[in-house]
């Protein structure tokens, strides 16, 4: 029973890396479109980060990558969604940032 706590905690650290892994090496299409798919997907995933015991890492790396996001969006001239989703990237903040 032991062995079992220990290997469901171990996948949820996998997955955990996995997903800020992938969030990190995600580059940002430079079509306003795709950008918002792609910024709603990291608003997605920090928004489940909760579930993480040690998800703090997540929103942090989720919060940051949006920032960069959120910039290229403005560059394309989408300001509107460059302001739906720096409301976005404020509710997922984490409460220690």
């Amino acid at each position: 029973m032991f062995s079992a706590i220990i290997s469901s905690g171990d996948a949820e650290e996998n997955q955990m890396r996995e997903a800020i892994d992938y969030i990190t090496k995600m580059t940002f299409s430079s079509d306003s479109g795709e950008l918002s798919n792609q910024l709603n997907e990291i608003v997605s995933t920090g928004a489940s980060s909760d579930k993480f015991k040690n998800g703090k890492t997540l929103k942090r790396t989720c919060y940051e990558k949006m920032e960069f996001g959120i910039m290229k969006l403005r560059q394309a001239g989408a300001s509107a969604e460059a302001d739906f989703f720096e409301k976005k990237r404020k509710s997922i903040k984490p409460g220690w940032f």
